[in-house]
């Protein structure tokens, strides 16, 4: 299983609204003109991620697919373990209830014991109305949002990386074919690495959370005073994070190592 994305993360651009063509939704001019007159099934997702570098239509793309399936919210991320205790995820793209988009890394969550059965198990599961709360599903909710719904399937992915423990969650039940979803998951993540490949980025980067929030701040042009003042540590602490995040992406320097992460879909 792989981690990250290539070119532009998820949310770098503006959202083209969706459009409408013979009662079938189409998320941009870029994916119609792919997706032609049919709404997109795995292959016809398949064809539109095999045609473009484009990341805000390949999210797009994905969620008119999402949607034709059944699901109108859905995540995809890669899991780990949080040194704080529980798990973190490293979002690769997400479509939530209320707001349209997860991003970054969520987390840690500590008592997501849906969660930690999936990654124990690497098994499939649903969890129902009943199970769906705070906080025994932290993660659930803090990727697809406060979706109101009979059930959410959490499934485990498969990737190029078999290492890396990936999961897509979606809402389940009636009207919903959890089966083309999962499969379009991996569709989605062969995109991912194709990427990655393309931009030469490394399989596996490990990034820690701290590691990530403060590339995330350097993309957004703070100092490192700034941010050491911002997080309450030292400007000393803040350079070994950053060169440490350096050798792992493999960057020449500091505006390298940023424009990587944001390839990787890292940070925006």
């Amino acid at each position: 299983m792989i981690e990250g994305t290539a070119l532009e993360p998820i949310g770098s651009r503006a959202v083209v609204p969706p459009a409408t063509r013979g009662g079938m939704t189409f998320a941009s001019p870029a994916v119609r003109t792919l997706a032609g007159d049919h709404a997109l099934d795995v292959a016809g997702l398949a064809h539109v991620l095999r045609s473009t570098s484009d990341m805000a239509a390949a999210h797009l793309a994905f969620h008119s697919f999402a949607a034709t399936a059944g699901a109108s919210a859905w995540a995809l991320a890669a899991m780990r373990r949080s040194g704080e205790g529980g798990f973190l995820f490293d979002v690769l793209a997400s479509w939530r209830a209320e707001d349209g988009a997860a991003s970054g890394t969520v987390g840690p969550c500590e008592n997501d014991g849906a969660l930690a059965r999936t990654w124990r198990t690497r098994k499939a599961i649903e969890l129902h109305a009943a199970e769906i709360r705070p906080p025994e599903v932290e993660g659930v909710l803090a990727l697809l949002g406060e979706v109101v719904v009979e059930s959410v399937a959490v499934l485990p992915v498969d990737g190029p990386d078999p290492s890396r423990r990936l999961i897509g969650l979606a809402p389940a039940g009636e009207g919903v074919d959890l089966g083309s979803i999962h499969r379009g998951f991996e569709v989605y993540v062969a995109f991912f690495a194709r990427l990655r490949r393309e931009a030469n980025l490394p399989e596996r980067t490990d990034l820690s959370r701290r590691e990530i929030e403060i590339l995330q701040r350097c993309a957004f042009g703070m100092k490192t005073e700034t941010i050491a003042a911002a997080l309450e540590v030292s400007a000393h602490t803040v350079r070994e994070h950053l060169d440490r995040a350096r050798i792992k992406l493999d960057a020449r320097n500091l505006t390298h190592a940023v424009a990587l992460a944001m390839r990787a879909g890292l940070i925006r």
